[in-house]
């Protein structure tokens, strides 16, 4: 769809998403979270900020399953309440994390279960049966309608377990045209998951590299390199780099992948992540050929012993910094490992090399290292 992927990385939502859906248990006790862990079944359970070690801590913790959350939970202790928080789109398996933690609150702190809408407090079988089923599938339709009208004029970010997903016209067309109607909510908290683990498709995520120019300009650009298949995570430039060329990497607009990238080459995901796959040869060359009038920074090698390359004219381009290889932290020694022995005292020798009075000889050149870039 022509014109589809140029869109903003950072869009703006003209009308407002459903609010997630909020459960509360009452209570100024603050439960164990092994305890917790424990009612909810631990295996596999991520919490983003770090599990913790003693009683639950006040404050917002994410909580997802690794493996299988679209988008995860919210898990909040305030002076006088637990929350638990289910958000737009959040597929089946996050109901059941949520509704699962909401039944470990309740029970473990003998507390009942309320929703802000609604007076009378839920019998925990009735919460179940109440967001579970065909139920959960015309909830889950309503949402998706709502966040359809949003993203009409601008693409719409939904946070999920492990990246984002950027949602507009042709992800949403593609959604409706892939089932029946009434599942359409669906199948969109199903594509969310499918982007948290994209890996489980054979494919790996390319890496994201965040660099500062000398004059002070951030950027971030999701790598390609030839021969794998990747999944390129949401940033507004895409670099090349071939392992063991003596090419410079280049980085271009992600918004140009479309016209260098060769067709059939490129699966569109979502509205800006892609995954691709160059294999080595000429399919390559040619989209390196072709990405090459798209070019806005020289990335210019200046590791071991590769000639720099000239020096750009335009006042626009410039040279990456140097970063060595051998200046990355050392891992510290263990503090039970026993120290090395000392070396013992000899008398000099002739056959000693002569010392030198003044500033040292110069080392001989290092071997030959591996470009800054090649970081796979």
């Amino acid at each position: 769809m022509p014109g589809a992927h140029v869109l903003s990385l950072g869009p703006r939502l003209t009308r407002p998403l459903p609010m997630p859906h909020t459960f509360v248990v009452p209570t100024r006790l603050a439960p164990s979270y092994a305890a917790v862990a424990a009612e909810v079944g631990a295996e596999g359970l991520v919490v983003a900020e770090g599990a913790p070690e003693a009683e639950w801590p006040v404050g917002l913790l994410h909580v997802h399953e690794d493996g299988t959350s679209a988008r995860g939970i919210e898990v909040e202790r305030t002076a006088d309440a637990m929350i638990v928080r289910i958000p737009t789109a959040a597929a089946p398996m996050d109901w059941d994390l949520g509704m699962r933690f909401v039944r470990a609150f309740a029970g473990l702190l003998d507390a009942p279960i309320r929703r802000p809408e609604r007076e009378a407090p839920y019998d925990p079988i009735e919460l179940v049966a109440r967001y579970n089923g065909k139920a959960l599938v015309a909830l889950l339709a309503a949402e998706f309608d709502a966040t359809a009208a949003a993203a009409e004029a601008e693409p719409v970010t939904l946070e999920g377990a492990v990246r984002p997903v950027v949602l507009g016209p042709a992800t949403l067309a593609r959604l409706r045209a892939d089932g029946p109607p009434e599942e359409r909510g669906l199948r969109l908290a199903t594509f969310v998951g499918r982007v948290q683990w994209i890996e489980q498709e054979d494919c790996a995520v390319a890496n994201v590299l965040e660099f500062v120019s000398p004059d002070g300009r951030p950027f971030s650009a999701a790598t390609i390199v030839p021969g794998r298949r990747l999944f390129l995570p949401a940033s507004p430039h895409v670099l090349l780099a071939e392992p063991g060329s003596a090419d410079a990497p280049l980085v271009v607009p992600r918004a140009s992948l479309a016209t260098w990238i060769g067709e059939g080459l490129v699966e569109w995901v979502d509205e800006v992540q892609p995954i691709v796959l160059l294999h080595r040869g000429s399919a390559w060359d040619d989209a390196w050929d072709r990405a090459t009038a798209h070019v806005i920074v020289r990335v210019q090698r200046t590791v071991g012993d590769v000639e720099p390359a000239a020096p750009p004219e335009d006042d626009d381009d410039f040279e990456l910094e140097e970063l060595d290889l051998d200046d990355r932290p050392k891992p510290k020694p263990s503090a039970t490992a026993a120290p090395a022995p000392a070396r013992e005292a000899r008398p000099p020798s002739d056959d000693d090399e002569p010392t030198h009075e003044g500033p040292r000889p110069p080392l001989p050149p290092p071997p030959r290292k591996k470009p800054w870039w090649r970081f796979w």
